[in-house]
């Protein structure tokens, strides 16, 4: 057996720290472009997307593959915070797609719009999906490009009434050419550069136009995605850092729907304040971890769950028990917890969540709030960084909502030392939520419609 048969039988038994050894040996030695995917896996998997990207370019420089720069894009937009840069990136890949035919636009009775994913399953994605059902069926045809393998959401969104196909497993050529044969007027991608997505689809223009929305946080770079949206706190002065043009929707650009069904909210009874991440680890950084640091120093009668897939596997806790210790972090006052199918129940466990930044939380914000917890977060310079910032102010929450990290600090602070607040925000916050823009699904889809209407009419 040689070496990188070994190392991929120790990643099969999530020997992550023992894989990686082997691995960067293989890539020392040789281009190894199995190497460089399996350390980017790897290295994913342990929450260091930097190293990840760095194994996902190294692959790509061998195979010249554009779904390896693609990964790799979706691997930096966990720490690059220069949007300019991330644009640079992204375009780049854009160049793979160039010289790409535009479709002429056919007015119709009806506008076409075509929904493209892999996430309409139990994915974080499909909470945000709902509204896009409810288009007028008057005004709208609605097609549904699924892309993903099917399971019980899958099948609670085909009740709806649209047109929907199945495309999982089929070659992207098919797909294209189904939807240019379906005249659709107006195609929304709804992963960007995340796993299983169809942006070539896009890249050689599927559509009159083209739109990314939901599922990525920054530009695809693509010259044919026409437009990209957002809204008035995410979208605010973006315009440089995407190659799309930004159409800014309406209070949120965001409309939760969970999936599941929520456990009731219950009352607490601690002697001790409890800090909480549900995000994706992969996401924090260490000036995140310094903050919490100090949280938790100024606050001694607290503690701090993650609860994160990092957890679930027993490198993976070394690994983060490593990084916690090396920063100095009170580790007797911290909980690693695995990924759970209770996670929601355990939003009890937890008086205050602490958001990443920053690229911040999305639906673990929503949930956060749908639990009764509050959600501290920093305001950001982009897209992704203002996140929970629009989910927060279209709640009606603008005190949860940070302008830097000193302010985070101070804030996260404050709320630890005030119970009557806490207890408050345990009471009301659920009804707040489902009072809101945010998961108003009806206004939402009347907003999205004039956007669609909007951008039709300014192309043509």
């Amino acid at each position: 057996m040689n070496d990188f048969e070994n190392a991929k039988k120790s990643a099969d038994k999530f020997q992550i720290i023992d894989a990686i050894k082997i691995l960067e040996s293989i890539a020392q030695k040789k281009s190894a472009s199995n190497a460089f995917r399996l350390l980017a896996d790897l290295y994913y998997l342990s929450a260091d997307p930097e190293r990840a990207a760095k194994n996902l370019l190294s692959a790509f420089e061998i195979e010249q593959d554009p779904d390896l720069y693609s990964k790799f894009l979706f691997m930096k937009n966990y720490r690059l915070t220069d949007p300019i840069q991330t644009r640079l990136l992204a375009e780049r890949f854009g160049r793979f797609y160039r010289n790409s035919q535009q479709i002429k636009f056919k007015k119709s009775k009806k506008i076409r719009v075509g929904f493209v994913s892999p996430d309409f399953r139990e994915h974080a994605v499909a909470n945000f999906l709902s509204p896009i059902f409810k288009l007028d069926s008057k005004k709208f045809s609605t097609f549904i490009y699924s892309t993903g393998a099917e399971d019980f959401i899958t099948k609670k969104f085909r009740r709806n009434k649209v047109e929907w196909k199945n495309f999982h497993n089929r070659d992207h050529v098919e797909i294209f050419e189904a939807i240019r044969r379906d005249s659709i007027d107006i195609l929304v991608d709804l992963a960007g550069h995340s796993q299983n997505n169809l942006l070539n689809v896009f890249g050689f223009r599927a559509a009159s136009v083209q739109i990314s929305m939901i599922g990525y946080t920054a530009t695809t770079g693509l010259e044919t995605m026409d437009y990209f949206l957002s809204d008035e706190i995410c979208g605010e002065s973006i315009e440089n850092f995407f190659t799309e043009k930004i159409v800014r929707m309406k209070k949120c650009h965001l409309c939760y729907k969970p999936i599941k069904t929520l456990p009731p909210v219950e009352k607490v009874n601690r002697d001790y304040i409890s800090f909480g991440s549900f995000n994706n680890f992969s996401k924090v950084t260490d000036e995140i971890l310094i903050a919490w640091k100090e949280i938790l120093n100024s606050v001694l009668n607290s503690k701090l769950v993650i609860k994160s897939k990092i957890c679930s596997i027993p490198d993976g806790r070394k690994i983060l028990l490593e990084r916690l210790s090396r920063l100095d972090l009170p580790v007797d006052r911290i909980e690693m917890r695995p990924y759970s199918q209770d996670y929601l129940e355990q939003y009890r466990d937890i008086d205050i969540m602490l958001d990443t930044f920053p690229y911040t939380g999305g639906l673990t914000t929503c949930e956060s709030l749908s639990m009764g917890v509050p959600v501290v977060t920093i305001r950001g310079s982009n897209h992704g960084s203002r996140i929970s910032s629009s989910i927060l102010t279209n709640t009606n929450l603008p005190e949860l909502i940070s302008k830097n990290v000193s302010e985070y600090i101070q804030k996260s602070i404050e709320l630890a030392n005030d119970p009557d607040r806490i207890k408050n925000y345990r009471a009301t916050l659920r009804e707040k939520i489902f009072n809101s823009p945010i998961t108003d699904s009806k206004q939402y889809a009347r907003n999205l419609e004039e956007v669609f209407c909007k951008i039709l009419e300014e192309k043509f």
